[in-house]
Formats: C-alpha cells, structure tokens, sequence
C-alpha cells in the first residue's frame, strides 16, 4: 500500500475530494464558501486532496498565539511512478496579510505529518 493510500483510507470520505476524468484529464475542483473556485487539471489518477481546514480546531489544546492551530484550506496529495508529491492550497478573497497565510501553510504541514504518522503507525 503506498504513502497516499494509507493517507487515503484514513480519512472520512466526507473531508476528501477525489478527482474527476474531464476530456481524458484528471482534474479537481476545489472551492470555499464565499470564496473562488479553482480547477487543477492534469492530476495523476492516484490523487486526492482533503479539507485540512475541517480537521477539529486545537484552540483548546495549543495556545495559538504563533499561529499553531490554524491549517490551509486543502492539501493535495498525488503520486506517480516515479515521485510524491504535497501541495498545500488556501483559497482568499482580497489581500491577505503573508504572515496569516504562512502560518496557515506550516500549520497544514504539521497536520499532514500527523496524519502520515498515524497511517504509518496503525496501517
């Protein structure tokens, strides 16, 4: 079983979103609410993303004042036969401030090892 298929069946379905075959490409549609929506095309098919932004917030476990609980608002996760790889994506209306995104992103990689972590650990 590979990294993303353990990372794949650990998840709810309802915080994964799998990629579609449009005009003989892959591709994933992602959007929030209020926000824009973004189409990437030419996904491998062994790909998924999942909502990070849904994983239970931490504030009453961290204390938060470096940005450590916040997350991004999806990962990708996508493998072929010769490489792995993450993209962590956070959809924003207007200009956000660097520092909020960042901090997000970090945040997003954080969970992400986590969640390799437990697949690792129980698969």
């Amino acid at each position: 079983m590979t990294d993303c298929e353990k990372l794949f069946n650990i998840l709810r379905d309802r915080v994964v979103l799998q990629p579609q075959k449009v005009h003989n490409q892959w591709q994933l549609s992602l959007s929030e609410p209020g926000h824009s929506t973004i189409i990437i095309s030419g996904l491998p098919p062994a790909s998924f993303a999942f909502k990070s932004d849904a994983f239970p917030h931490t504030g009453d476990f961290f204390q938060g004042a470096n940005g450590e609980a916040k997350r991004s608002d999806y990962v990708l996760l996508a493998h072929d036969d010769s490489s792995h790889f993450a993209l962590f994506i956070e959809l924003k209306a207007g200009k956000p401030g660097n520092t909020a995104v960042g901090q997000q992103l970090k945040g997003s990689d954080c969970l992400l090892q986590y969640i390799m972590e437990l697949s690792y650990q129980f698969y």
